[in-house]
């Protein structure tokens, strides 16, 4: 004979995870005043949740939301957002889990589970951004406008954020300098075009025109990051060669002048920084004398 027993729905089950030690009118909100939802997992309707406005994420892969969607008919939302309860309000303000917010709303849904915490602004921004950093799928320029929004908003550096994330300082200040980039390069690292080594490579070249320049070739030749790394590192060894030839050209001629002015050799040293030393050599003090004369412009 066969077990006639009806299995838990599996609302009830997620209920029971969620809440080991509440009952069933805890999931409910309609049965809870708002300040004893904190701390618990509730039904909202998924249309009175607010967005975070300082949620650093832009860009939602649309098939990927309609794969969800089309999940969550099936099988309904698993896994709960998360959301803060404002206080003194009845609202709602979504900490995490856009994606599946969106997507709920697609179909409608009439609520959908909500874990509710109590947080403060700068504290919400922090939870977002920080859930954001550690998520598989954000493109580098996400990556760095979640960086900067942690530092300019919490008045963090990047020695502090790297130890609150677990990132290398370098990791941090490496997206960061990402949005110094032309706006169509940075388009390009958002939807994918070029990855995160390009643009690392593309911020050490020096001028806006040049990684304009260095972007096109490698788009048109679809350069790897080795090829793109070792492009710029031969126009950047060129670039110093031309750049040398032309100093000692310059350094030779003051030389030159200045032998020809105190007929006596001179050698004439100069560095990068601008220091160097003039050497001039004499064979006696007769003629000594005649290269101070000639100094001191006496006849």
């Amino acid at each position: 004979m066969a077990n006639s027993t009806k299995k838990p729905a599996l609302g009830k089950g997620l209920e029971t995870i969620l809440n080991p030690k509440g009952n069933s009118n805890q999931f409910e909100s309609g049965g809870l005043k708002p300040q004893e939802t904190i701390g618990k997992v509730v039904h909202l309707s998924p249309f009175q949740i607010e967005l975070n406005p300082n949620q650093p994420r832009k860009d939602f892969d649309e098939n990927a939301i309609d794969e969800l969607s089309n999940s969550i008919v099936k099988n309904g939302l698993i896994q709960p957002i998360t959301v803060r309860k404002i206080p003194k309000t009845k609202s709602y303000q979504l900490i995490s889990g856009e994606r599946r917010l969106k997507a709920a709303q697609k179909v409608k849904l009439k609520t959908i589970p909500a874990y509710v915490r109590l947080v403060e602004d700068d504290e919400l921004l922090k939870l977002a951004l920080i859930e954001n950093i550690h998520r598989k799928d954000l493109n580098p320029i996400e990556i760095g406008i979640s960086y900067q929004q942690l530092i300019n908003e919490l008045g963090l550096t990047h020695i502090q954020l790297s130890e609150i994330i677990s990132k290398e300082r370098s990791t941090i200040t490496n997206y960061i300098r990402l949005l110094k980039l032309p706006a169509e390069i940075q388009i390009a690292l958002r939807e994918g075009f070029i990855s995160y080594g390009h643009g690392r490579a593309l911020v050490s070249v020096e001028t806006t025109e040049k990684q304009i320049e260095f972007f096109d070739k490698i788009t048109q030749k679809e350069l790897s990051v080795r090829a793109t790394e070792d492009l710029i590192k031969k126009q950047k060894s060129k670039n110093t060669s031309g750049t040398k030839k032309t100093e000692n050209a310059r350094v030779e001629e003051l030389q030159k002048n200045l032998s020809k002015h105190l007929n006596n050799p001179v050698s004439l040293r100069i560095n990068r920084k601008g220091d160097g030393y003039i050497k001039i050599a004499f064979k006696s003090e007769n003629k000594l004398n005649a290269i101070l004369k000639r100094i001191r412009g006496e006849k």
